[in-house]
């Protein structure tokens, strides 16, 4: 075996395709060591679930990859390494625009993955899931256990806008409570819904981690998965397939492999939007949550909060930490809210505006509805 320094375990294409690959490496932690192992029904090699060991009791250990030379000693430090380097806050705005009004393709270059603050982040840093283990607020309840391998997002994109689907005359979104962006690079995708997935229910709730780990769970999406076919035809003449409880049984997943099939479906076939708190219009993607937790802060592309919405009341099922009862129900209340924890979310890593910032949601702009708040003339 290997030891690997300065990379995660997911970050070599070789271990990323093969077990072989994967399970010959390991990685230094805190504390000690801790092997690669890969999970066939995710595709995914990452660090095993154990606690580090002082001695890995291993007769070889090489370096796959030496550091580079130290550099000059910089200003005061940032953790910037995840981040790309962007001019302004407008650039960023502009490349989400940009690939919200490209014709999807590819979750890496169309579209946007937009995770709504919904009560099971972390309290302490709601740009991120609950931890493995632990927690405060929420994260240390036994409701949150079966959660934390996963995290619900959505993916919007201009194609759902069509003169035969009346009900989209605004982007479809579960509430006014605003979140973050997630950058398609850095987060694993493990199944999608045409629909809501109603994904805490009908044998998803299940865990690859912990006591209760399976091996043919995929979180959120089975345990297996009953997979949707991409070219499959219509369950029983008329249901179909990740749109519908088809057959008595509850919504089926997609195979992320399958997403663009699926978005094209959904610009068709996506149910219609009757507001705020419906659980109907709108698309559900799953997150791996060990993807988003070992790539932050490059995981989280910008913040954005809802623009033009005072005075609308929230859905009872507000993200202010309702399962703790605190925090304002109120589309202002949700807007600080978010504008609070955006601040520090640049605090905590040392960033700028430029390089996560804030944006306003225009829910009714179907051309760049995320507008960097010094345009204010948009």
């Amino acid at each position: 075996m290997y030891l690997i320094e300065n990379q995660f375990c997911y970050e070599s294409p070789a271990r990323r395709a093969s077990r072989l690959e994967c399970e010959k490496v390991y990685v230094r932690l805190a504390g000690g060591f801790v092997p690669c192992v890969y999970s066939t029904l995710t595709s995914r090699c990452k660090k095993a679930d154990s606690l580090p060991v002082a001695c890995p009791g291993l007769d070889v250990v090489v370096q796959e990859r030496q550091p580079s030379p130290p550099a000059p000693a910089p200003p005061p430090p940032r953790v910037r390494t995840d981040v790309p380097s962007h001019v302004s806050a407008k650039q960023v705005a502009d490349e989400i625009n940009g690939r919200f009004r490209r014709d999807f393709h590819s979750i890496l270059n169309s579209g946007v993955i937009m995770h709504s603050f919904d009560g099971w982040e972390d309290p302490d840093a709601p740009w991120s899931p609950c931890p493995e283990m632990g927690g405060s607020g929420v994260c240390g309840r036994a409701e949150i256990q079966p959660r934390r391998d996963r995290v619900s997002a959505s993916i919007a994109y201009a194609g759902m806008h069509r003169a035969d689907r009346p009900d989209r005359t605004v982007i479809p979104v579960y509430s006014f409570d605003g979140g973050v962006i997630l950058r398609p690079d850095r987060v694993t995708v493990l199944c999608a819904y045409g629909n809501d997935g109603a994904i805490d229910y009908g044998g998803k709730n299940c865990r690859v981690t912990g006591p209760t780990g399976s091996s043919t769970c995929v979180p959120g999406c089975g345990d297996p998965p009953n997979w949707c076919e991409a070219n499959g035809g219509a369950i029983d003449g008329w249901c179909q397939c990740g749109f519908g409880w088809c057959g008595g049984e509850k919504v089926r997943p997609w195979r992320p492999k399958d997403l663009s099939k699926l978005i094209e479906k959904h610009a068709t076939l996506g149910s219609a939007y009757t507001g705020m708190g419906t659980y109907t219009g709108y698309n559900e993607i799953v997150i791996d949550s060990s993807s988003w937790v070992e790539t932050l802060p490059g995981a989280i592309e910008a913040f954005f909060y809802f623009d033009g919405c005072s005075g609308h009341a929230n859905t009872a099922l507000s993200s202010q930490l309702p399962r703790d009862g605190t925090g304002s129900k109120s589309c202002e209340g949700a807007s600080e809210f978010v504008r609070a924890k955006h601040a520090d979310f640049l605090r905590r890593f040392h960033l700028t505006e430029h390089d996560v910032p804030l944006l306003r949601f225009r829910q009714a702009e179907w051309s760049t509805p995320f507008v960097n708040l010094e345009s204010l003339d948009e």
